[in-house]
């Protein structure tokens, strides 16, 4: 069988858009047909060759998605064909199988890891997919595999985040929305996201934010701190994605107060020089989620109306147009989540 993906042959370079062969599947591999995928700033990075290249090209990216089992390799239990599963990065149950290997005319090989979701189908490892209820929305069960897993881990996993708290997001875009949502959900006392785009902070005050500074209007640290105290925030959160990230994060933490750095870090990342007074750094992966755990907890959340997901993707793209949704992501015109549609 033969289908369509978007591929990366080059860093900094298009993706291309070529047809594939489904190998034969392996022991412990999962044929999954894809149904929405979401676009994480991960694959920014990786496609532009920056921090987190995915290694052997070309390639195949994307790691948070939602389809139908089409296929499954020995020894799978915890699916079944037909089944409506989340694809998500982050190890869950089930056997963790050697990453697929495709043919395409004029490339050869083409690599990817344990999980993609650029293309129509993808054959995964069994312990990056998830089942959830039949009649669980597409769009939102894409959300599952990184952004909404992420976003709460942090709060719960790493910040630990307590009644009365307060917290800022830093960056509040792409996963930052899902911790404002996490936030929330935690009873903290003063939210308050950070952007440099109004319809992002928009959109994180009807998630839950209690305040919303512009960073490009407003002076930092001076207007937050207004907002949380001289002393600073119980808790920040922020991207990992500049040089000085964790200085201009720790400059909004009270003393004693905690730091979670989400995403990947450049090349030319610093760390932040331990002066002043003491506080808690951390570099979140996945919000050290248990996705097999967490996903079934968030799906009964969201259908209890206690985690609302409709605001949160703000653009759809088709796969042949996944170059522009790539680019709009890097030039900040998306103010939640983008999705690629293929059904």
């Amino acid at each position: 069988m033969r289908f369509h993906a978007a591929v990366l042959r080059e860093p900094g370079k298009p993706l291309t858009l070529e047809e594939l062969q489904v190998p034969k599947l392996r022991p412990g591999q999962v044929l999954v047909k894809l149904g929405r995928s979401g676009i994480c700033a991960a694959q920014l990075a990786e496609a532009g060759g920056g921090a987190g290249s995915p290694g052997e090209l070309p390639r195949l990216l994307g790691h948070e998605g939602t389809g139908w089992v089409h296929d499954l390799g020995a020894g799978i239990k915890h699916v079944n064909s037909g089944d409506h599963v989340v694809l998500h990065w982050r190890p869950g149950r089930g056997a963790a199988a050697e990453p697929a290997r495709y043919r395409a005319r004029g490339l050869g090989t083409v690599y990817a890891g344990p999980v993609s979701t650029f293309g129509e189908y993808a054959v995964v490892s069994a312990d990056r997919v998830t089942a959830i209820p039949p009649d669980f929305d597409p769009d939102f069960g894409a959300l599952m595999g990184c952004a909404v897993t992420t976003g709460l881990g942090i709060v719960n996993n790493n910040a630990k985040v307590r009644f009365g708290e307060s917290v800022v997001v830093r960056d509040a875009s792409g996963i930052g929305l899902s911790v404002v949502q996490g936030a929330a959900l935690a009873s903290a006392g003063c939210i308050v996201a950070v952007d440099a785009f109004e319809p992002t902070l928009a959109l994180a005050r009807k998630l839950g934010a209690t305040h919303a500074v512009n960073e490009r209007k407003e002076k930092l640290p001076q207007a937050v701190l207004a907002i949380v105290g001289p002393g600073g925030a119980d808790v920040v959160v922020g991207d990992a994605g500049g040089a000085d990230a964790a200085a201009r994060c720790c400059e909004l933490a009270r003393p004693g107060g905690r730091v979670v750095l989400v995403g990947v870090s450049p090349r030319d990342s610093r760390p932040f020089p331990p002066r002043g007074p003491r506080k808690t750094l951390s570099v979140s992966q996945g919000g050290e989620s248990r996705p097999d755990q967490d996903i079934p907890r968030y799906v009964a959340l969201h259908r209890m109306g206690k985690l609302p997901l409709s605001g949160l993707v703000t653009a759809r793209y088709r796969l042949e147009k996944i170059n522009e949704a790539l680019s709009d992501l890097r030039d900040g015109k998306i103010a939640g989540r983008c999705l690629l549609l293929f059904q």
